[in-house]
């Protein structure tokens, strides 16, 4: 998460599954570096009405496209600050 923070990249992404069972967690796609990625996570979205290919905002670490969230860049570093204070 540190690595979002620091050097994230914010990209358009969509949304590919939805598991609003599991708390709401979603999860989606988007292209970094040519390559089509996948991630999930609990993303800012109503998972009970957002559908399967809607647009999310995305973000990456630079250095590991890999690394992702589905949030802003400027919402991850207070993400990571929550993690934080949370352990």
């Amino acid at each position: 998460m540190f690595e979002i923070g620091r050097d994230g990249v914010e990209t358009h992404g969509e949304i590919a599954g939805k598991y609003c069972s599991n708390h709401g967690k979603v999860s989606y796609s988007f292209t970094a570096d040519g390559r089509i990625l996948y991630g999930s996570g609990f993303c800012p979205v109503n998972c009970d009405k957002v559908a399967i290919g809607s647009p999310i905002t995305v973000t990456y670490a630079r250095r590991n496209p890999a690394n992702s969230r589905c949030d802003t860049a400027e919402q991850a570093p207070r993400a990571v600050l929550a993690t934080i204070k949370q352990s």
